[in-house]
């Protein structure tokens, strides 16, 4: 674990310290360390991750980007759903307009859905409720999977996913 954090956080300075060079002064440039930081972090540390994706939605309105804000959005859900606030992650992807956005962020929002399903389902882990999320999460996940390029690692990850929780566990 300690050599684990020691590399993660070496990692993380490096990217830091990246913010103030004058080569990635450019505003893309800056998103994209943004991007990355966000990465190191998302499974890492709750409130640093979060704290990047309010700076690349930031970004994204700043380019008035609709398929760069629907991404930093999905990216600040993911966070919300990570730390089990299901209440914000269900009221924040209503909100979230997938109009207009590339078949790739499309396919990361039905995924996040399904995941916030299979999430919510697991947690009540009782006969009522947890069939109907895990339905919902099925029908989230079949979106997201014909929109994900075959043979990808989300492709198969969140095929093994939806076979897992449909009781498959031999195709999973």
């Amino acid at each position: 674990s300690a050599v684990y954090d020691n590399k993660k956080l070496q990692v993380i300075a490096a990217l830091k310290q990246s913010l103030n060079d004058p080569a990635n002064s450019d505003p893309a440039r800056q998103y994209q360390v943004h991007l990355r930081l966000y990465d190191e972090y998302k499974y890492y540390n709750y409130d640093s991750a979060f704290n990047y994706t309010k700076k690349l939605r930031r970004y994204a309105e700043f380019r008035q980007d609709p398929s760069m804000a629907a991404d930093a959005r999905i990216k600040q859900v993911f966070i919300l759903l990570s730390g089990g606030l299901f209440k914000e992650t269900f009221d924040s992807l209503e909100v979230l307009s997938i109009q207009g956005v590339s078949d790739a962020v499309k396919a990361d929002y039905y995924s996040l859905k399904a995941r916030c399903y299979y999430d919510l389902g697991d947690f009540d882990e009782d006969d009522f409720h947890t069939p109907i999320y895990y339905a919902r999460a099925n029908d989230c996940m079949d979106s997201a999977l014909n929109l994900y390029p075959k043979n990808t690692f989300e492709y198969l990850y969140f095929s093994g996913l939806r076979n897992l929780k449909k009781g498959n566990n031999d195709q999973a």
